[in-house]
């Protein structure tokens, strides 16, 4: 049942992009008021927000109406989980637990029901299928190693949507014999991950090597890197943007105008203080998650900022655009060796430490680690053996890591926290 909710919420989104602008908003104010209602009845939070604020469901008509209700911060998420948050027709067992801590070093577990989990997969399928994705593709995985599947799913034993992972704890250089070896003709892996990868196939003059579509992720590229990615690989990579809480948000088509939102799923609001700000201006990114009813996202604050465009995409897709994600930004770890180690490798690394509210990762030196910890009730000395162990088996043994707690991180002047950060110049 699963796999034919994934495969239709995935069909019915690829058509939904070439509706037009108006069509996808009537979806998304339908979806919206079908999700307030639910929340209202069914989450404590939201219930008690709307009645602070002396509203019902039917108050908000349009996405512009959302403005009634307060934004609400990962730390608000987090000091209701699960009791408040959750709704209260949902079993945790019977749902997928996601842990995110992304650039911010705040994990925060989110709550996704079967069907709602269903239409997220759907979801994430669409922007690699429209990027170019074809069925019997084999596609270069980076990640989390402990999260790898053990088998295949069915339809990969019949040669469908192949995968080959690598980890991206492991040095790029140890990935290129296998990387020859099945020789994926698409690529999804992490943004400096990919760069890292186009630098060690330059030094080793790998010309023969040319997928038909690479996707980056995680963090955002710089120009200079996307051409060089682009001369190594022959083909320009295409960007995907999304956060752990809902999925995929917008994505890179091959017209590089800009990101595709994915507003027949998502509100995307783009905020200054209280107010909406104008397209072309910097706004913090405010999603409500339209398929997720186990523990609705309304007016989220994901912690990055972003500009709105007015301009339509020359592919004619009807999907609206925003221009870049700005800030969204983590540090390379260089060991004393000179090997660099991207900053999800380490985020992956926190997600999965209990008792850790709060962290940054601080590079001094090469020889010198420091961790900074903001510790809650489920912190433990088991804790502080599972951070040592788990960060040295990365870095290696000629790198002192220094664990401290602290009662508070502070934050950079842009008022943002980045949970990995480097003092070595020049990692590049």
């Amino acid at each position: 049942m699963s796999s034919v909710r994934q495969l239709y919420s995935l069909l019915t989104l690829r058509r939904n992009v070439w509706k037009k602008k108006s069509e996808l908003l009537k979806i998304q104010e339908k979806k919206l008021r079908f999700l307030l209602k639910h929340a209202y009845e069914n989450v404590e939070y939201y219930h008690k927000i709307f009645n602070e604020n002396g509203i019902k469901p039917d108050d908000i008509k349009t996405v512009e109406d959302l403005q009634k209700l307060p934004i609400s911060t990962k730390e608000d998420l987090r000091s209701n989980y699960p009791e408040k948050i959750v709704a209260k027709k949902y079993d945790i067992n019977n749902c997928t637990l996601y842990r995110t801590s992304g650039s911010t070093g705040i994990p925060l577990t989110i709550v996704v029901d079967p069907k709602g989990n269903d239409y997220r997969a759907g979801l994430f399928g669409r922007s690699f299928f429209e990027g170019g994705l074809k069925p019997r593709d084999t596609m270069m995985f980076v990640g989390d190693a402990r999260t790898f599947p053990t088998k295949l799913k069915w339809y990969q034993t019949l040669g469908f949507l192949r995968r080959v992972y690598f980890s991206a704890a492991e040095p790029v250089e140890k990935h290129i014999p296998k990387l020859l070896e099945t020789r994926p003709n698409v690529l999804y892996v992490y943004s400096s991950y990919l760069y890292l990868l186009a630098q060690a196939l330059k030094r080793n003059n790998i010309t023969d090597f040319q997928p038909n579509v690479v996707f980056s992720t995680a963090e955002m590229l710089g120009v200079k890197e996307r051409e060089f990615i682009s001369s190594v690989f022959g083909a320009r990579p295409l960007d995907l943007y999304g956060c752990v809480e809902t999925e995929r948000l917008a994505w890179e088509c091959s017209e590089h105008v800009g990101y595709h939102m994915d507003i027949d799923s998502q509100v995307l609001e783009f905020v200054n203080g209280d107010s909406i700000v104008s397209a072309g201006e910097e706004g913090n990114i405010v999603v409500t998650c339209l398929y997720n009813y186990a523990m609705p996202l309304i007016r989220y604050n994901i912690g990055d900022i972003g500009i709105y465009m007015d301009e339509e995409c020359s592919c004619g897709r009807g999907l609206p655009l925003m221009k870049s994600v700005l800030g969204r930004q983590n540090d390379m770890i260089v060991c004393p060796g000179g090997r660099k180690i991207i900053s999800p490798v380490f985020i992956n690394i926190m997600r999965a430490i209990p008792g850790v509210f709060q962290y940054k990762i601080i590079q001094k030196d090469l020889k010198h680690l420091n961790v900074l910890i903001v510790k809650d009730e489920n912190y433990s000395d088991e804790s502080l053996n599972k951070i040592n162990l788990n960060i040295r088996l990365v870095v290696g043994n000629d790198m002192e890591i220094e664990v401290s707690i602290v009662d508070e991180i502070e934050k950079e002047s842009s008022g943002k926290i980045r949970a990995i950060v480097s003092n070595i110049q020049n990692v590049s």
